[in-house]
């Protein structure tokens, strides 16, 4: 909304797209172009764009906003609206990739070219993961001790830290992992027509890990790997889950208390 919204206030201060609906009449599409390399701070000598992704951005809004213009100019009967924003999406899926996208697509590849990688170094990560190992055990001990939310909470954010690095997933879809996800999990052993087509070192692999799968990003299934540890630390997060204040209804495994 606030990427188009900047988009619109700019196309007023030219006077001819004074409201959202004048950005679909086919006659003002040089003017929304216009519009769109201001507010993207497109260098007209150089050909390069301040901010690429909003340009890319901006045609998929534009886009979405003539689905919504069309179905409203269906559903009121308005012919000319509707011949107006059917001509207009034409005209874009033609002249947008002429105009706009290339150059924005050409800009954010040249911007990864020289930009340098930032590795961490062993020690660093070492000492985050040790700095995880003893919050951890101090904590658990906490919460064994003297079950409660705020012991909890922090128990809970530790082991979840713990199992993304692990795991190298999307923080929102580990935190998202649902109770029944982990309770339900299977902890049968590998059937032995699999084991066949495993090597030595994946077999073992298999006995020490357990594989829980979540729901990733687009609705995509997520397999997520737990040590004994990991595994350890959060059935103690679910046998104090109550004692702790976390409800019932609280669908997640790391919900908040």
């Amino acid at each position: 909304m606030r990427e188009t919204g900047r988009l619109v206030l700019q196309g007023k201060k030219h006077g001819k797209l004074k409201e959202v609906s004048d950005f679909f009449i086919p006659a003002n599409f040089p003017h929304v172009i216009e519009a769109v390399h201001t507010v993207t701070g497109l260098d007209e000598e150089t050909s390069t764009y301040k901010t690429p992704s909003l340009a890319l951005k901006l045609g998929h809004n534009l886009k979405k906003m003539a689905n919504v213009v069309e179905c409203e100019a269906m559903m009121s009967g308005d012919k000319n609206a509707l011949s107006n924003v059917q001509a207009f999406k034409q005209i874009c899926d033609t002249k947008w990739s002429e105009c706009v996208s290339p150059q924005a697509l050409r800009n954010l590849s040249e911007a990864k070219w020289n930009s340098p990688q930032l590795l961490p170094f062993a020690e660093d990560v070492k000492k985050m993961h040790h700095y995880l190992d003893s919050q951890s055990k101090k904590y658990q001990t906490k919460l064994e001790e003297e079950p409660s939310s705020k012991h909890w909470a922090e128990f809970a954010k530790v082991t979840l830290c713990q199992v993304i690095l692990f795991n190298r997933r999307r923080e929102g879809e580990v935190s998202k992992m649902s109770l029944n996800s982990f309770i339900l999990r299977d902890t049968s052993s590998t059937h032995p027509d699999v084991e066949l087509a495993l090597s030595d070192l994946e077999k073992s692999l298999c006995k020490h890990f357990q594989r829980i799968e979540i729901r990733g990003k687009r609705g995509r299934k997520v397999p997520v790997l737990l040590t004994p540890d990991m595994v350890t630390l959060m059935e103690l997060l679910v046998k104090t889950r109550r004692n702790c204040d976390v409800l019932d209804e609280n669908i997640f495994m790391f919900g908040r208390p």
